[in-house]
């Protein structure tokens, strides 16, 4: 488990902004200075830590799985990812629960502030999964080993409920207080788990972006002339 100074996280304005579905141009002082409040209460409320762990792949039939899994990695997607590797890094992350209960708070007494303080959520939570990746990397690279970028639960045709195996495999409700609901909601719900392929001769894996996405035909971003795709992770 690793703990991360919340002050120090690189919270990105340009996400932050890009979850806000702000189409560019100056901000109002007004939002200027609600961006500035509510991110200097995002971080007093954070508690930012994520567990990984490196683990082999197993071929079982015609699908690959976690060593020590139960759980299949069903898809073209996450098979296309992974190949060429010979392991994978699991990786769970989370901003702590006083996160979630800062933003319904809001909910309650200040919609606008609410929605502000979701937007920097998400945007700290990316930033922390960057940081997490970026440690898997350099561990990978001590062995002589490249990574492809991480893939999430829920992303393409990677069923969500393979968080279960993923947060069991990371013992991540002891380690950094991370657990899902039947509903398979995490909580706290500023989390992420991921699976980062290791051993991947180029270091890549499908092209990440609307191409790979199976929700690129009813995207609200496409429709806008945005997009949604990660910075590489």
């Amino acid at each position: 488990m690793r703990a991360v100074d919340a002050a120090s996280l690189p919270i990105s304005r340009e996400e932050t902004l890009r979850y806000l579905r702000h189409r560019g141009g100056p901000l109002t002082e007004e939002m200027e200075a609600l961006l500035k409040s509510c991110e200097e209460e995002l971080r007093a409320a954070a508690r930012p830590r994520y567990c990984h762990r490196f683990l082999e792949l197993e071929r079982r039939g015609e699908a690959l799985a976690l060593a020590g899994g139960s759980a299949l990695l069903p898809g073209w997607q996450i098979a296309a990812l992974l190949e060429g590797c010979d392991g994978c890094a699991l990786l769970g992350a989370t901003l702590g629960g006083e996160v979630d209960r800062l933003i319904r708070r809001a909910q309650v007494e200040q919609m606008a502030r609410a929605v502000v303080l979701d937007a920097l959520g998400t945007a700290a939570i990316e930033a922390l999964c960057d940081l997490a990746g970026e440690e898997i990397r350099r561990a990978a690279a001590a062995e002589g080993k490249s990574c492809t970028w991480r893939f999430s639960p829920g992303y393409g045709d990677l069923p969500l409920d393979c968080q279960r195996d993923f947060l069991g495999l990371l013992d991540a409700p002891r380690q950094i207080g991370l657990t899902l609901t039947p509903q398979l909601m995490m909580v706290p719900e500023k989390s992420v788990s991921a699976i980062i392929g290791v051993g991947a001769p180029s270091g890549e894996g499908p092209r990440r972006g609307c191409e790979g996405c199976a929700l690129q035909k009813n995207c609200v971003y496409r429709r806008e002339g945005l997009h949604c795709a990660e910075k590489l992770g």
